[in-house]
């Protein structure tokens, strides 16, 4: 417990309120919680779903700044997407749309995403975009 509240700390840039683990749980809400904000989708991703997330209480962390920076590119590639004429559930619902948005995100940032440990593809740019995973998939079962 002593090491997820330390991570959460330098992670969530706040100190722990105190040091119960009902502090620690909430502090792991705010992290998971996201929905409306590309900076917290950003810090989320970063911190729990890329395959080198771990956690460190060592470790060096991205500012909210930071996370707002990267947040303004998925803002403004995700807006040039819906003034081409798509709607926000035809993106979200559309494999092919969401690899799009994808790349633009990652040709603006200056590097290529690498999904070479998910589906075997070098980049975003490669990748067929039958094998990029499905959140509906669950569904079809």
């Amino acid at each position: 417990l002593e090491m997820i509240q330390q991570w959460l700390e330098k992670a969530l840039e706040a100190p722990m309120p105190a040091t119960v683990d009902s502090a620690a749980i909430a502090g792991v809400v705010d992290l998971l919680r996201t929905q409306g904000c590309f900076a917290l989708s950003v810090r989320y991703a970063l911190l729990v779903v890329l395959p080198s997330s771990k956690i460190d209480p060592d470790g060096s962390y991205p500012t909210m700044r930071e996370y707002n920076e990267v947040a303004r590119v998925f803002e403004v590639a995700l807006n040039d997407m819906l003034r081409g004429g798509r709607s926000l559930e035809q993106i979200s619902s559309d494999k092919a749309e969401r690899a799009k948005l994808a790349a633009a995100v990652s040709s603006a940032l200056g590097h290529r995403v690498s999904y070479r440990d998910h589906i075997g593809a070098e980049s975003i740019q490669e990748v067929d975009i039958e094998t990029i995973p499905n959140d509906d998939s669950a569904d079809e079962s």
